[in-house]
């Protein structure tokens, strides 16, 4: 049910981001993947918009879901750039 609602392109963004977070706390990593896709696409307008996906992807945990987080320790958004740091420290 998830992983339908957060492809739907045609749900509300903000209940995506819930259907993300509830494969994150399942630790569905089968997921992950599809999780780093959809956070691409929201994430083209302003890296802002991915901040829920990759506290999906930290809950999830594993190394793709760390290496995908990782990536934007040099976000040019300083609250990704912290967020990235307070997730990647409880890893």
């Amino acid at each position: 049910m998830f992983v339908e609602i957060l492809t739907d392109q045609k749900k509300d963004t903000f209940i995506r981001r819930d259907a993300a977070f509830g494969l994150g706390r399942l630790q569905d990593t089968a997921s992950v993947d599809i999780i780093i896709s959809v956070a691409e696409r929201e994430g083209r307008s302003s890296e802002l918009n991915i901040r829920p996906y990759l506290e999906a992807l930290s809950l999830m945990g594993g190394d793709k879901a760390k290496q995908y987080v990782q990536k934007f320790e040099n976000s040019k958004e300083q609250t990704v750039r912290k967020l990235v740091r307070e997730l990647l420290d409880k890893w």
